[in-house]
């Protein structure tokens, strides 16, 4: 099995030369990916994680060792380029010949599923999840956002006010946008789908506040909003 071969090689014991990641990310046997029953089927089913994960076996096993190599590496450490790439094939290729999930959502768990299997054939253990949802479903009521004084190396380029007013708005006009990101933090997984649909809700939804333009002001509020979102989650504490 991979995992003792695991064990064995990043061990260092027994006169056993030692591995590198990337090396044993390239050695992982894909055929012994194992099977796992799903968190939840709300949004991506059983069935269709199970379609979809044996379609990228045959034809993208190429992104799923790169997935793998990253899984090894602290993820708060690195930016998910593998992450971004599957996900991007997932939606726009494999899309065209398996049913994949027609939600953010259900694509998010559908990502967090194919990361849950990589990290057992390779021994990892799976992230703890952080609770439970804050809402059961999309179309419930969002609890408000708690305002928090802005950490200034975090909101660049945006102030005080600006994040008050867009954590206001958003819980009033787009609550899916705010249980999305709440979702990601909870399964410590990360969506570029979402981290999209969020940038693209600052400029089309929340025109009424003056936003700076650019990337850096966009990230800095979505930041901040990830950690009101935390310290929702976690009920008063950063």
């Amino acid at each position: 099995m991979i995992i003792e071969f695991r064990a064995a090689v990043k061990g260092g014991g027994g006169g056993k030369t030692e591995m590198s990641d990337k090396d044993l990310a390239s050695v992982a046997d894909l055929h012994q990916l194992p099977e796992l029953k799903v968190l939840r089927e709300t949004y991506c089913s059983q069935e269709m994680t199970e379609n979809v994960i044996g379609f990228l076996k045959q034809d993208a096993s190429d992104l799923l060792l790169e997935l793998v190599q990253e899984e090894l590496i602290d993820r708060d450490a690195i930016y998910r380029k593998a992450f971004e790439r599957l996900e991007y094939y997932v939606t726009e290729t494999a899309s065209q010949k398996v049913s994949i999930p027609s939600t953010r959502l259900g694509r998010l768990d559908l990502l967090n599923e194919i990361s849950r299997r990589l990290r057992k054939l390779v021994g990892l253990p799976e992230f703890e999840l952080l609770g439970q949802p804050i809402i059961d479903s999309i179309g419930q009521p969002f609890p408000a956002l708690p305002q928090l004084k802005v950490k200034a190396f975090l909101a660049k380029g945006v102030d005080q006010k600006m994040v008050d007013e867009v954590s206001l708005i958003l819980h009033q006009r787009r609550p899916d946008i705010l249980f999305e990101l709440s979702e990601c933090l909870r399964l410590v997984q990360y969506s570029q789908d979402i981290k999209l649909a969020f940038y693209k809700c600052l400029r089309q939804d929340i025109s009424d506040v003056e936003i700076p333009e650019g990337l850096t002001p966009a990230h800095g509020i979505l930041l901040e909003i990830k950690r009101r979102l935390h310290f929702l989650r976690s009920k008063g504490s950063e």
